[in-house]
């Protein structure tokens, strides 16, 4: 549903949305602007594919792959 998890979320709901989870569609776009009033987004493996469509989406969006072995060393330059 493209939207966060309640901390008190009943066992029921979390299975619930599970289950819609595998047999639905993804809803990237839905999800990066749901998120949208966030200051960064990092993206963590071995290639950019999600920033990329991040950019896309929310072209103004401070967007960050870790997608190298050096690149705990560039986020924290890119954080500065």
């Amino acid at each position: 549903n493209a939207s966060f998890y309640e901390t008190l979320s009943s066992p029921d709901e979390i299975k619930n949305n599970l289950i819609e989870q595998i047999s639905g569609s993804v809803r990237w776009a839905q999800s990066m602007k749901y998120f949208s009033t966030q200051d960064l987004f990092i993206e963590v493996g071995p290639s950019k594919v999600l920033t990329q469509m991040m950019k896309k989406i929310i072209p103004e969006a401070k967007v960050f792959s870790m997608d190298q072995e050096d690149s705990d060393i560039k986020l924290k330059e890119f954080l500065k």
